[in-house]
């Protein structure tokens, strides 16, 4: 209609407005003339080095560390940020958020290679309280693939409930799935259809080249609450009964202590604090106005106002459209508010009293030093038939949260997340406020990226922009 239409024009004048303004501040505020970044760049990882500088000079990132390893060896290690006073150093610690999750899925795949676990054995078998409350059928594959409906809590869960193991698994055998894998019925077939077709549109604008086969699981970004069930899957067949965060920090971060893996933790130790970080976030107003924006304008606008940093993917926009919708609205908001006190990522980051708390999908604190240490050479964890089972997949499922297909491995190890950007063959993850963690096993490589600001992008473009990079210096050797 004609008043529609006029209040889109004038709502774009108005965001057009702001935007120029906020960019001419930016220019006046933002940019940097210089930086501190020091560290080890091993000759033809240049690239790499200079992007991360172009990226502090440009304001998108403050302090911030990148570390990766080829062939097994370190051959980029490096840290600061705009100046003295807000630069990280290499030993600084950081929440990482759900990079955790690629720590959490390392610790089920060592479980899975000392016979302890199955992926293909339902939960219950391990876990009988879990069959006989919430599902006999779902299988330790299913969790660790965000594919047993377990995405969120019917209210968030205590911190005090948390600190305590016991507690938490009585509370987590109180939940319900928001929906059955199992469920061969016509309506759970219709619903999933319906679901898989409403992403598939905007996934294939964005390019993903994932198929869907018919009739896939529904799948559901499980934010927080895979780890709470992973925990206490761990805790259940562990013989000294040690829950995940416990057999990590034995298993994993002790046994590379003398190399740079040991700084790595899930719920930050009292005797590690003060190594902490304390974060600062992308402004709630600039950030409203780029997404704002990026609905209004067409495609050739948004070119000329927004760099590549900024220009939002479908998959990204159709991921606020569905907080708009009540039953998407609920699937998102249970998955992302399943802790009680812990509304979002700057507070869980800046309080000292929830990062201590062990939630394995959540609250990993590391540097990019230790996280791409870890996972430079797995053969010292994992034996190399159970390193190729933790890699297996199945195809592609339709996040019904994150808005896109995505592929995971049998140990829950994102596949391919940015392939649709050049980066195939690289498995791991990345955490709400920008950080990345990912290896590459054809390659025998590892890149961690860890940042001091937080951005709220379902897509990394900081820590992609140098992954770009250090894919393009593998090619040239």
């Amino acid at each position: 209609s004609i008043v529609s239409n006029k209040y889109r024009y004038v709502s774009a004048f108005l965001v057009a407005a702001l935007w120029l303004y906020y960019k001419k501040n930016r220019k006046l505020t933002s940019v940097k003339k210089t930086a501190v970044l020091e560290g080890f760049v091993a000759k033809g990882f240049e690239g790499v080095k200079r992007q991360c500088l172009e990226n502090i000079l440009s304001g998108r990132d403050d302090g911030v560390q990148i570390c990766c390893y080829h062939n097994g060896e370190k051959v980029v290690d490096i840290s600061g940020g705009p100046s003295p006073m807000k630069r990280l150093f290499p030993e600084s610690l950081s929440v990482i958020f759900s990079c955790s999750k690629v720590l959490e899925s390392l610790v089920i795949a060592m479980l899975v290679d000392r016979g302890l676990l199955d992926y293909n054995t339902p939960i219950a078998q391990y876990w009988p309280e879990f069959g006989d409350k919430i599902c006999e059928k779902i299988k330790v594959k299913d969790l660790m693939r965000h594919q047993s409906g377990l995405s969120g809590t019917v209210k968030p869960i205590s911190l005090d409930t948390l600190r305590d193991p016991d507690k938490l698994a009585a509370e987590l055998l109180k939940q319900q799935c928001a929906f059955n894998p199992y469920d061969e019925s016509e309506e759970a077939k219709r619903i999933a259809e319906q679901e898989c077709f409403h992403v598939m549109k905007t996934a294939h604008i964005d390019g993903f080249t994932q198929k869907i086969e018919r009739g896939a699981k529904r799948q559901a970004y499980n934010a927080v609450t895979r780890g709470f069930y992973s925990s206490e899957l761990v805790r259940q067949v562990d013989p000294s009964n040690r829950t995940l965060s416990e057999f990590f920090e034995q298993e994993v971060a002790l046994k590379l202590e003398n190399m740079d893996g040991r700084d790595c933790y899930i719920g930050c130790p009292k005797s590690q604090q003060a190594r902490c970080i304390q974060p600062s976030e992308e402004g709630g107003i600039s950030a409203l106005i780029r997404i704002i924006s990026n609905f209004l304008f067409p495609k050739w606008l948004l070119g000329w106002i927004f760099d590549d940093f900024s220009r939002m993917y479908e998959f990204e926009k159709t991921f606020f459209k569905n907080l708009f919708h009540s039953e998407r609205r609920k699937l998102a908001l249970q998955a992302f508010s399943a802790v009680e006190n812990a509304p979002g990522a700057m507070i869980i980051a800046g309080s000292p009293d929830i990062r201590s708390i062990p939630m394995a999908s959540v609250t990993g604190v590391s540097n990019a030093r230790a996280m791409a240490c870890i996972f430079s050479d797995l053969d010292l964890l994992l034996s190399q038939k159970a390193f190729e089972r933790a890699l297996h997949t199945e195809g592609a499922g339709v996040d019904e949260i994150l808005a896109r297909p995505v592929t995971y491995t049998a140990s829950g190890w994102g596949a391919d997340r940015f392939e649709f950007v050049g980066a195939k063959g690289w498995y791991g993850w990345g955490g709400i406020g920008g950080s990345l963690l990912l290896f590459n096993p054809a390659t025998k490589s590892s890149f961690a990226y860890v940042p001091s600001r937080l951005n709220k992008r379902l897509f990394k473009p900081r820590g992609v922009s140098c992954l770009k990079e250090f894919i393009a210096a593998i090619e040239k050797l």
